[in-house]
């Protein structure tokens, strides 16, 4: 995991919460929680 991994998870992030704000639960873990899990290994 770089420096750069985080920085492009956390732009990804902010992107899909800005554009839904009212993101449901299962959505929150498939979009948000599985990529960090993943990110972190």
């Amino acid at each position: 995991m770089s420096h750069g991994d985080v920085e492009e998870y956390l732009e990804r992030s902010k992107s899909l919460i800005d554009s839904s704000p009212q993101m449901g639960e299962a959505n929150t873990k498939v979009r948000l929680v599985q990529p960090l899990i993943e990110l972190l290994g």
